[in-house]
């Protein structure tokens, strides 16, 4: 179920159009499991997920600060190395269209599906799901530059290096400390991690507007596709990319 958090902003419009890009293993394991994947943060690929800015670093050197306090950094360092292996993501991208970038990215040429959805249709899927899951839009910030002045230890996971700002992504966040515990220290044993991947049971019809296959996706594909997920139980509308349409030269 979505929970609103401080930290977690939502995009200008609650209609934004969202795109989760995958390839066909993921997008049948979506059919199959009617569940949305949740990825680990330490395991996306960015080393700087969790993590903090130098110039927070030395915002907790402040004298008239208790985050100047012997032992006080060691201690947020272990809580923060912890809170990435037990914080969970799902990354979408907010674009009205769909995107060449995304497609070579995360699903290939010829190859994978891209979700359109909505912001709205988003949270509206996740109402049949328990844990608290934030939703929010990322930050592109300079690391170098940059303060992250909340104290809630979720800040860092809407924040990424200005070198993403391509993705513009809005991400699901899950995480397995109790809520009073998001903004502490306390009660976290430093030993502990979440699966490598979590699944959360969703309404796909709520979620999925329709669904857009790769450029270059061949013939046969497409009805393969078409016919998998019609056999499933499924009834959204599954397209070709704008992306093969013929250009017209007079």
């Amino acid at each position: 179920m979505h929970v609103e958090h401080p930290v977690f902003m939502p995009p200008d419009s609650p209609e934004s159009a969202i795109w989760r890009y995958l390839d066909l293993s993921r997008f049948l394991s979506l059919l199959v499991t009617r569940s949305l994947y949740f990825c680990r943060a330490d395991l996306l690929g960015d080393s700087f997920e969790g993590t903090i800015s130098k110039a927070t670093v030395e915002s907790y050197k402040d004298s008239r600060s208790p985050t100047s306090l012997a032992g006080f950094q060691d201690t947020l360092r272990r809580y923060r190395e912890s809170l990435r292996r037990n914080v969970a993501i799902s990354c979408w991208h907010i674009a009205e269209r769909e995107s060449t970038g995304m497609w070579v990215q995360y699903a290939g040429i010829g190859s994978g599906i891209a979700i359109r959805s909505t912001y709205t249709r988003l949270l509206a899927s996740m109402s049949a799901w328990s844990t608290p899951t934030y939703v929010g839009c990322v930050s592109y910030v300079d690391y170098n530059e940059a303060t992250f002045g909340s104290n809630q230890l979720l800040t860092p996971f809407v924040h990424k290096r200005q070198e993403f700002a391509s993705e513009r992504e809005l991400r699901a966040v899950i995480s397995q400390l109790p809520a009073l515990d998001q903004s502490g220290t306390s009660g976290l044993d430093y030993a502990v991690s979440m699966p490598v991947g979590t699944l959360a049971p969703i309404d796909l019809a709520e979620l999925v507007e329709r669904v857009v296959l790769a450029p270059n996706t061949p013939d046969w594909q497409v009805e393969t596709i078409r016919a998998v997920t019609a056999s499933l139980g499924h009834s959204f509308s599954i397209e070709r990319s704008r992306l093969d349409g013929e250009a017209i030269l007079g």
